[in-house]
């Protein structure tokens, strides 16, 4: 019990580790919380910094809901692990580190969710790219996204523990997007 306690924990620790802040201080000596969208995420990263550093920003995010699952599985703990990648989520979207301009958690959900529901992502993912398509911004299409994620996992009959967990990154998403979305529609 020690052990799993200990690793929710580091799960969080490694999540809140503001990755796309160093990548802007390191390759631009920039803050990114006060450029761009004012947040750690990988797009700003792009956007203010650079490509390069934008993606290895990404790909550090993801890691923060994919390496606690990976880790989970491998020791026997699926569902430890895949609530780890929800505290990975919630660690990146509320850090300790930072006083403002966290990320909103969505490359570290897409990683969570690639790897623990495969099937479910691919179904969510179709859903994300149309509405995409229709609206350009990304926070509705995400909602989206995250919202029909449960309900694909019922349908799919994928095992219960994976639809609360995806209950879990769907309300870390909504605490955090809530703003953006509410800007998004009133621009549609």
């Amino acid at each position: 019990m020690v052990l799993k306690i200990t690793f929710l924990i580091i799960s969080y620790l490694w999540g809140a580790i503001p990755w796309g802040y160093f990548a802007g201080k390191l390759f631009k000596g920039i803050d990114v919380t006060q450029h761009g969208w004012c947040k750690i995420g990988g797009s700003n990263v792009m956007r203010t910094v650079g490509i390069g550093p934008g993606i290895l920003s990404a790909i550090l995010d993801m890691s923060k809901g994919v390496l606690p699952f990976v880790i989970g599985r491998q020791l026997g703990w699926p569902e430890i692990g895949a609530l780890g990648g929800v505290l990975g989520i919630i660690g990146h979207n509320w850090s300790i580190f930072l006083k403002q301009g966290e990320g909103r958690g969505g490359a570290a959900a897409f990683g969570l969710i690639v790897f623990m529901a495969p099937k479910a992502f691919l179904y969510c993912i179709v859903i994300f790219i149309i509405f995409w398509i229709i609206t350009r911004h990304t926070s509705l299409p995400m909602l989206l996204f995250i919202v029909s994620l449960p309900v694909v996992i019922v349908i799919l009959d994928l095992p219960l523990w994976q639809g609360w967990i995806s209950i879990g990154i769907l309300l870390a998403m909504i605490l955090k997007r809530f703003s953006g979305i509410k800007e998004e529609l009133s621009r549609v």
